[in-house]
This record gives structure tokens, C-alpha cells and sequence, in this order.
């Protein structure tokens, strides 16, 4: 419930950029995306979310959003997360998006 500001952004902004100056650095020719996984019920996190897509967006590194990734993610959630109070993602999930990340490996 705590408010994320434009601060709490930039920093996260500043990580990811030195995460992918890091891994470049070490792994030549990798390629750095970012999975999004917004909260979607929340109108103050669609702002966050889009500002984060905007932010990537500049910063050239591509986003892969959770919910075109997990077939119908989007009308029902349950299916990919533990349960109704935690939310984190499960085996289930966790498992189609490391499909969906070694399918943008291979291509």
C-alpha cells in the first residue's frame, strides 16, 4: 500500500541500467530484457507501470509484460500465484515465463 514515487522510480531505473551495464560487461552479446509484472487492480501501480514501460522504452532495453505471457493472466490470476494472500508467482508461472525467456534466447 505505500505510495511509490518518482524518486523510488529513478532509483530503480538507476539499478536496471547498472544490472545491464554489469551483465554486458561480463557476458558479451547478451541480451538484456526486463519481465514487467504489474499489478493491474490497482490504479496508482497502471501510472507505475507505465511509466516503467515509458522509462525502459528510452533506456533502449525491451519489456516483456507477465500478462502476454501467461495465457489468460489478465481475466484470472489465480492459476500463477500461490494463493489469495501471496501473491508471488508459482511453479506454474515461473515455469512458462522461463519458456518465454529461453524462446527469446533461441530467436
Amino acid at each position: 500500500d505505500s505510495r511509490i514515487t518518482d524518486d523510488d522510480i529513478r532509483l530503480y531505473f538507476a539499478v536496471v541500467r547498472r544490472s545491464k551495464e554489469l551483465l554486458e560487461a561480463q557476458y558479451t552479446g547478451i541480451q538484456f530484457r526486463v519481465i514487467l509484472w504489474p499489478n493491474q487492480h490497482v490504479s496508482q501501480q497502471r501510472a507505475t507501470c507505465e511509466k516503467l514501460r515509458e522509462g525502459f522504452r528510452r533506456m533502449g532495453i525491451p519489456v516483456d509484460l507477465v500478462e502476454d505471457i501467461l495465457p489468460g493472466y489478465s481475466a484470472d490470476r489465480s492459476p500463477f500465484i500461490l494463493s489469495s494472500a501471496d501473491h508471488h508467482s508459482n511453479a506454474n508461472a515461473d515455469h512458462l515465463l522461463a519458456q518465454q525467456v529461453l524462446h527469446e534466447i533461441e530467436h
